[in-house]
């Protein structure tokens, strides 16, 4: 029995070597990523790795053995480092609807972060598993070559006593079928093999994927800490694009049901209600925006140690505007920049899918520029301005979805540009297109030249506007001179270390961006437009770029004296003269900001449509990442309402059952949006209606 299970291994050696080192590639890259080597729930990943096993086994030969494991490690060497690229960069799991971001992401891949021990550990099995088998091979080839010479020779001598003794020599079909046993019984084992890992694979994937249902559950009561810790990275994206390509028919809910759960609940007037009614609206959305771009406090230890008269006179108009508003110091995002944009327009987003690219096509009335249609006809002007390229993020399209009558993107104010001088308006470029150089377009440019389009006197607007310029990474830039001086001449006491050079041309960024909001500010202030125009001004995410914020706010893993849950602490103020300067230090978030808009505008809306609250009310919400699939509540971050990946040490019992009982209503939101999404459910011509309807009926006071 011994010798015949060495026989096997001696014969498969190649084949097991693969095993062992796909699953040592495997859990060093889960390791590089989440600390943490151990695959809870390796079946997916496992079963496509026996099926390929069982293939190598059924090839007789080792070159083409050799070949195929080496591809097959190689792939998913690469494989593991994109993840841990994606992750290492944003801090995201890859899923299936990422495929539709391909091309963005592209654009924005720069002095990207790689994780070298992951790669070189990968490259090191690969390599060992080539030397080995080729190694293994040579030695089958030059014992082969030596048996032969042996074999011949010993036949002939056989042959030549046989025949001097007038025997016959013996027929080698005994030995031909030995052979032919042989290979058979190989064939049928790497089937059998192959077979059950094909099983056990279609098995974990359809348990996985095969009730929709068991994904709110999973949100509220899953015990699993991370994706890659508990699939794999080569099971979850198997996992992913089977669920994408596979599983993908849409669970509807009855319509009856689902229109009893969005008309259940009115929004309560709060005390700010209609406070801003017939105002103008700007809603501006200020890319890795952080307040360590404007001041310094405890949270913030590693921001830059100026006095706040130094920061007053690098940032006078984020500062005056901090002083006139309305301050969320509490305020939380945590997705990408696309997500914040339509959390802000919409209030809410699916669990699958992306809206700009997956639902692009939908009705949905409930945005806030499609209801002040609603309810105001062409009483505004409704436009959104973004100094990027149109087609990221498929902005152009999907803002005319969102209600907006026109997307002005950088492509069209470069031709504005230049129709005004060729118009003889101006004798200089106003807008200038550093995109094509490899920078970021400056915001100040975009107002300059946009302002008249933006704050329209003729009528009431709801203008929405998208930053650019402080986007990452945080390099050296030209466009950016002249603001990196006047820093560095007020800032001159430096200690030359890398991180406060990334911080030194971070804030170049936001002094760029503080001149775009002086631009604004004194545009709607000379034309009369100030006192009637409530505006929003937020940051989209923290600032992960070369870790920036982590450093600023010295918080890198859960492990800190510092309150993990502050990695995602990003301004909100709310300029508004009816309400002046407070600070709001509640915990809120970007799905806030939508309610609030309509509560100041004395809007009633219904409830369960919307994920947060207004800022102005009794209730606080809790965030739900669609990018990074986790919970976050103030000192709280959390893999399901069961599974905290972090809690702050001043976090009671009583503060954990309220934010479980909190994240129970939003998972209730989270099921519903999407049967909303998935199911087309505006999309009906007598739904819309119906909504459109309903949002007239409950604001007949307006």
């Amino acid at each position: 029995m011994t010798k015949k299970l060495s026989t096997i291994i001696h014969k498969n050696l190649t084949v097991i070597l693969f095993f062992v080192f796909s699953i040592l590639i495997e859990m060093i890259a889960v390791y590089s990523i989440e600390k943490n080597p151990f695959i809870s729930h390796p079946w997916i990943g496992l079963g496509a790795l026996i099926t390929v096993s069982g293939i190598m086994v059924m090839i007789k030969s080792e070159q083409a053995r050799l070949i195929i494991g080496l591809i097959f490690l190689i792939l998913q060497s690469v494989f593991c480092m994109i993840m841990a690229v994606l992750y290492d960069m944003a801090g995201q799991y890859f899923d299936f609807g990422m495929l539709n971001l391909r091309n963005d992401a592209f654009g924005i891949l720069e002095n990207i972060p790689m994780d070298f021990v992951t790669f070189y550990t990968a490259f090191f099995f690969c390599m060992i598993f080539a030397v080995v088998t080729l190694r293994r091979r040579r030695r089958q080839l030059d014992a082969r070559a030596h048996a032969e010479i042996t074999s011949t020779k010993a036949v002939n001598d056989t042959k030549r006593k046989k025949d001097q003794q007038g025997i016959s020599t013996p027929d080698t079909e005994k030995k031909s079928k030995s052979a032919g046993k042989e290979n058979r019984n190989r064939i049928i084992a790497g089937a059998v093999i192959a077979i059950a890992g094909i099983c056990m694979n279609a098995t974990a994937i359809y348990q996985t994927n095969k009730n929709r249902s068991s994904f709110y559950d999973n949100l509220r009561y899953s015990t699993d800490k991370s994706v890659y810790s508990a699939y794999g990275i080569n099971g979850n994206l198997i996992n992913e694009f089977a669920g994408g390509l596979i599983f993908n028919d849409k669970q509807v809910m009855e319509d009856g049901k689902v229109e009893d759960f969005i008309y259940s609940e009115v929004s309560k007037p709060t005390e700010n209600f209609g406070i801003s009614k017939g105002n103008n609206v700007v809603v501006v959305l200020v890319e890795s925006l952080e307040w360590f771009g404007m001041l310094k406090n405890d949270i913030l230890p590693n921001a830059l140690p100026l006095t706040d008269e130094q920061y007053a006179e690098l940032f006078p108009n984020l500062t005056a505007f901090y002083n006139d508003s309305v301050v969320m110091s509490d305020f939380h995002s945590k997705e990408k920049t696309d997500i914040s944009e339509t959390l802000s327009i919409l209030g809410s987003y699916p669990t699958r899918g992306y809206i700009n690219y997956d639902y692009y096509e939908e009705e949905i009335p409930q945005t806030i520029p499609n209801i002040l249609r609603t309810l105001y006809n062409d009483g505004y002007v409704i436009n959104s301005y973004h100094n990027g390229r149109k087609n990221f993020y498929n902005r152009s399209t999907v803002h005319e979805t969102y209600g907006f009558t026109h997307f002005y993107s950088a492509e069209e104010m470069y031709d504005i540009s230049d129709q005004l001088i060729a118009d003889g308006i101006t004798d200089k470029e106003i807008m200038h297109d550093y995109m094509n150089e490899g920078e970021r377009n400056l915001d100040s440019e975009m107002i300059e030249l946009c302002k008249d389009m933006m704050f329209p006197t003729d009528k009431p607007f709801f203008t929405y506007i998208t930053s650019i310029t402080m986007h990452g990474m945080f390099y050296d830039r030209n466009n950016l001179e002249d603001h990196k001086e006047k820093l560095l001449s007020i800032y001159t006491d430096r200690t030359g270390s890398d991180e406060e050079a990334l911080l030194i041309n971070y804030l170049s960024t936001v002094m760029e961006f503080d001149k775009a909001l002086g631009v604004m500010m004194d545009d709607l202030r000379d034309k009369g437009l100030l006192d009637h125009t409530t505006i929003i001004l937020f940051g989209d995410h923290n600032c992960y770029y070369q870790q920036l914020s982590n450093y600023v706010k010295d918080i890198y893993d859960y492990d800190t004296k510092m309150d993990y849950s502050d990695l995602y602490l990003v301004p909100l103020m709310i300029y508004d003269e009816n309400i002046g300067h407070q600070v709001i230090d509640k915990f809120t978030c970007t799905a806030d900001i939508a309610p609030t808009i309509l509560d100041l505008l004395g809007i009633r809306y219904y409830s369960n449509m919307y994920y947060g609250h207004s800022v102005f009310s009794d209730e606080e919400s809790v965030i739900y990442s669609r990018a990074y699939s986790f919970f976050v509540d103030d000192g709280i971050v959390a893999k399901s309402l069961s599974s905290p990946l972090y809690k702050k040490s001043s976090v009671t019992d009583s503060d954990w059952a309220d934010f479980r009982e909190r994240g129970s209503t939003l998972v209730d939101k989270l099921e519903y949006c999407d049967q909303i999404f998935e199911g087309e459910y505006f999309s009906d011509p007598e739904h819309e209606q119906t909504f459109k309807n309903n949002m007239l009926n409950i604001n007949q006071d307006r």
